[in-house]
């Protein structure tokens, strides 16, 4: 019989990202390149299943053309550049972290959609237990 030992989470980390994105509509891909990548735990990056309306899903967006100070509900900045999307993947994760704090986090969870681009990081992304979703409500980064 099989005895699986739990340890306590500890924080997945980047230190310098790169997402190289080729066509969605080809592949889909997303690959991540990290200097020097540090996994000291487990994080599952789980792609947003196909064909199924997500309940209630919430987006943000992460661009280079972004800015933190905006509400990251939009893929580009507005006319005016006012609002659009979030400068940085820190800002995203610390948005759906209030989101889990007031209880609004949606019931059909929240995907981040990142765009492409290099995002060098002053200070690792730390993303820990607190920054998972639940059963039917999942946390997902995606290009």
């Amino acid at each position: 019989m099989n005895h699986l030992r739990q340890t306590a989470p500890r924080p997945f980390a980047f230190r310098s990202i790169a997402l190289a994105l080729a066509s969605r509509r080809l592949t889909g891909a997303l690959a991540v390149f990290a200097r020097p990548l540090v996994l000291v735990g487990l994080l599952a990056l789980v792609p947003a299943a196909g064909g199924q309306a997500a309940e209630h899903r919430l987006e943000f967006f992460v661009s280079l053309e972004g800015n933190d100070q905006w509400s990251g509900r939009h893929a580009e900045p507005n006319a005016d550049r006012t609002d659009g999307p979030f400068r940085t993947l820190q800002r995203a994760r610390d948005a759906i972290r209030q989101l889990k704090k007031a209880k609004q986090f949606p019931n059909g969870g929240v995907t981040v959609l990142v765009r492409g681009g290099l995002y060098e990081l002053d200070v690792p992304l730390e993303l820990t237990r607190e920054d998972s979703g639940r059963d039917g409500a999942p946390v997902i980064y995606r290009p």
